[in-house]
């Protein structure tokens, strides 16, 4: 049997003081931030939502999971938006960068 190698990269992260956070509303209509001007985002969720990126985002039941309370870290080129959907409840997504 083949020996697995598994190749880990750790990326730093730059925790920078006076960083911007926003609310955005989670709903049943997705919803879409404003422009993020930032490479590195952080998002939580106050509710289970469905995520989506880009210029003219539109979350929908097919996008990306994110799960209530639990941080998450994304690379993102600044100027695109986040879009928001709600699992099951309405809640706020907030968006630090």
């Amino acid at each position: 049997m083949g020996e697995m190698l598994v190749r880990r990269e750790v990326m730093p992260i730059t925790v920078a003081a006076g960083a911007v956070t926003v609310a955005v509303s989670v709903g049943a209509s997705h919803a879409e931030s404003a422009a993020i001007p930032a490479a590195l985002v952080r998002m939580v969720s106050t509710v289970a939502a469905f995520i989506e990126f880009g210029s003219a985002p539109v979350a929908t039941v097919a996008s990306m999971y994110l799960p209530a309370a639990a941080p998450e870290y994304f690379r993102f080129t600044p100027g695109q938006k986040a879009s928001v959907l709600q699992v099951a409840g309405a809640g706020t997504l907030y968006v630090t960068y």
